[in-house]
């Protein structure tokens, strides 16, 4: 028997900006910086189990505060002001009680453009950009190079695309 293909993700990017970001930022303002770990708890929830959202409710709720050891209300908190600064859908939140945002939808459904099947459920996505059919998205398979590729990065006049190191002695 075939084993089941894996709807999330084993990891996700994460921008370098993250703290930088207004939302993040006005989160830390008003939930201290605790929050911030709320917030990557969440994040790789959601990646991890369904790839672009996740359920929010009591358990979950639960999970969370049992998992980094902090208290409900703190987390409650968290998600209200997440929620306020659109770092998660407003809309989806109150109406499915899901977590969710473009952003996370954006990220997920970009790396798995190579999967053949993703299962979607229709109320909960927010990427226009994706074509959705009988609860699955269907990609083709793009057939670029990526291996073959010619473009050269110059830095201060050193090609940055090219490596120095050879395998091998140089002969003389």
């Amino acid at each position: 028997m075939a084993r089941q293909k894996k709807q999330g993700l084993d990891y996700f990017p994460m921008d370098v900006n993250f703290f930088n970001d207004i939302k993040i930022r006005k989160v830390i303002r008003k939930c201290g910086a605790i929050s911030t770990t709320v917030l990557l708890n969440l994040l790789t929830l959601i990646y991890r189990e369904e790839g672009y959202y996740t359920d929010w409710n009591d358990d979950m709720l639960f999970y969370v505060s049992d998992t980094l050891g902090i208290d409900e209300d703190t987390i409650k908190a968290t998600i209200e002001v997440a929620v306020e600064v659109n770092f998660f859908n407003k809309n989806k939140f109150e109406e499915h009680k899901i977590l969710t945002s473009e952003g996370i939808q954006e990220r997920f459904f970009s790396i798995t453009t190579r999967r053949k099947n993703i299962k979607v459920n229709n109320d909960y996505c927010l990427f226009n950009g994706v074509n959705v059919n009988n609860n699955s998205i269907n990609v083709s398979n793009n057939s670029i190079n990526v291996s073959n590729n010619s473009t050269e990065v110059h830095i201060n006049g050193v090609n940055v695309s090219k490596s120095t190191q050879r395998k091998g002695k140089e002969r003389k």
